[in-house]
């Protein structure tokens, strides 16, 4: 009986000493930062050589992501990681980090200013705006930044969300050197004015969707494949309406050279009442005029195609033939 009691207090003992040892384990993968480095941001190890910042859950306006923590490099900044710090004005980014996750500083609708160190080799700052480090790619602009902003003529590429929710921002220049605007690049810049566009780039899908104050698309005359008539963006020999800004009210007729409406061309065009098509067009695409919730008056020839979707409910069709 007693050998029976030992051998079961011998096993006891053995299986708390390893379920303590698993927990060190895990504790060295995923915690919060040591006593001397910010309480509030959390961490895991990656395997088992270098630190990805997961989450920050403080408060604080003025942050330094730390180059290391318990001897091992921090080298990412995780998806997600700061999205919603409405409190922060300005963070550092230490020359360790070479991978920036999507979304890392979604809606920190007070950030003014990102430093990144200069000794980093994947990434660079310039007046607070993030790029990588050639300085050909605009990678952020902070949401808290407001006024106009011209685009320094290295960048090449706006990467897809690069402005998103920047709703203090009034004007964008886009000098020549850029090609590419990446998918949503100015979502949601809903103080958003004007924008002016130079002689060559490619748009991705839904570059100013949400920019509810957006009045004037300029493109310079040199574009070859983009033009603007009155603010309004075509394909460059005027048959395809690219995109109506959404910031303008009233009546619009739309110009006899149109073909083709594109997905999404009125997408929330709310101060929009009525709208005149030419029978020159052949075909509206899905959801051209999309949560327009006023408008209510739409004229237009029979033999305009129109996919499902392509208007609201509430909107009257009246056919001219």
């Amino acid at each position: 009986m007693i050998t029976r009691h030992f051998c079961f207090v011998a096993i006891l003992f053995t299986t708390l000493f390893l379920l303590a040892a698993s927990c060190t384990r895990i504790g060295a993968t995923i915690g919060t930062v040591s006593s001397n480095i910010n309480p509030d941001l959390e961490y895991e190890v990656i395997d088992g050589r270098s630190i990805a910042i997961t989450r920050y859950t403080g408060s604080d306006t003025n942050l330094s992501i730390p180059a290391s923590i318990k001897g091992r490099p921090v080298t990412v900044i995780g998806d997600d990681a700061f999205h919603g710090c409405r409190s922060l004005t300005s963070i550092s980014i230490p020359s360790s980090i070479t991978t920036i996750g999507e979304r890392a500083f979604y809606h920190c609708d007070s950030l003014t200013n990102i430093n990144v160190d200069t000794g980093n080799s994947a990434y660079s700052s310039i007046d607070g705006v993030m790029f990588d480090k050639s300085g050909q790619t605009l990678v952020c602009f902070p949401a808290g930044k407001s006024g106009t902003y011209a685009i320094p003529s290295s960048v090449a590429t706006i990467k897809h969300s690069a402005f998103w929710n920047c709703r203090n921002l009034i004007g964008i220049t886009v000098p020549s050197s850029v090609f590419i605007m990446g998918d949503y690049a100015f979502f949601d810049c809903c103080s958003l004015i004007n924008i002016s566009i130079s002689s060559s780039f490619t748009l991705e899908d839904s570059v100013f969707q949400g920019c509810s104050s957006l009045m004037y698309i300029n493109v310079d005359p040199e574009n070859s494949t983009y033009t603007s008539v009155d603010g309004v963006l075509f394909s460059k020999n005027g048959q395809t309406l690219i995109f109506y800004p959404a910031g303008r009210d009233g009546t619009y007729t739309i110009p006899s050279s149109v073909i083709t409406i594109e997905n999404l061309a009125f997408s929330e065009c709310n101060n929009l009442t009525s709208v005149i098509i030419p029978p020159s067009v052949f075909i509206i695409k899905d959801r051209a005029f999309f949560d327009c919730i006023n408008l209510t008056d739409v004229s237009l020839s029979r033999s305009t195609k129109r996919t499902n979707g392509a208007f609201n409910e509430k909107v009257q069709i009246q056919y001219r033939d």
